[in-house]
């Protein structure tokens, strides 16, 4: 079991977690006092939609694209990219 928290365990999943807080919960929780959880939830369901369709990323082979561009068009591998390790797994 790994510690929370920890980006060398999950870097992609804690740089979304921050992505979320510094761009739209710490800016909207100045702006506007939520009394409901449906509330928050309609404001992360916008800047998800615009996460994903609008805001180029810099993440490795985005080269600028969005997730949802990125998606539809496949990952580029850049000439120094390296091809992934494949492991055998041996059923036991």
């Amino acid at each position: 079991m790994s510690s929370p928290c920890i980006s060398e365990h999950n870097s992609f999943l804690e740089r979304f977690h921050r992505s979320i807080l510094d761009e739209q919960l710490r800016i909207k929780d100045r702006e506007k006092w939520y009394d409901e959880i449906t509330e928050m939830q309609k404001d992360l369901d916008i800047y998800l939609a615009h996460y994903n369709t609008k805001r180029p990323h810099q993440g490795r082979n985005m080269n600028g694209r969005t997730p949802f561009a990125a998606s539809r068009e496949g990952i580029r591998k850049s000439p120094s990219s390296k091809a992934p390790k494949t492991v055998k797994r041996t059923s036991t």
